[in-house]
């Protein structure tokens, strides 16, 4: 094994670990906000959210049980969710509290925000129902969705089964 592996190998636990603690402490985060039970914001005698590196953990767990195609097919479906998300509460806060203050705000108005909005979540929609379970074609839609670009990503297709 060479220094660069070596090294890489190192690397790649420290960034582990930097996220199970990021992780861990966005649950103790929204624990002490109210988001979350008040168990999430207890810490140990070290200051550190005890029951949330317990859940990051077991998270990892469950995923070392899957396969990698299966891995990427749950990550990419639950971005797909995250961005309906995204798009129904900014639309949600517009029309709830128009007058918010914010750090920027965008002057089409809310009609505007609406229309904004379908022709993305119709794509993500149209794109998971139709191949569900093919990664291929489920990541194909990113870069329009984005960027606006027609040229789909270019990665080799394999399918899902699910017995």
């Amino acid at each position: 094994m060479s220094w660069v592996q070596g090294a890489s190998a190192i690397s790649n636990m420290g960034m582990f670990i930097a996220e199970m603690s990021s992780d861990s402490f966005q649950l103790l985060g929204m624990a002490e906000r109210g988001m979350l039970p008040e168990i999430f914001a207890k810490r140990s005698r070290y200051g550190t959210p005890l029951l949330g590196i317990i859940f990051s953990a077991s998270g990892v767990v469950l995923l070392s049980w899957l396969s990698f195609q299966e891995i990427v097919a749950a990550e990419n479906f639950l971005y797909c969710f995250g961005m309906i998300m995204e798009f129904i509460a900014f639309v949600k806060l517009r029309v709830q509290q128009p007058s918010a203050s914010r750090p920027y705000k965008i002057p089409i108005g809310t009609t505007g925000a609406i229309l904004m909005c379908i022709p993305p979540t119709m794509k993500i929609i149209q794109n998971r129902h139709k191949n569900n379970s093919t990664l291929d074609s489920s990541l194909r839609f990113y870069p329009q969705v984005c960027f606006g670009s027609n040229r789909p990503i270019t990665i080799q297709s394999f399918t899902i089964s699910y017995n």
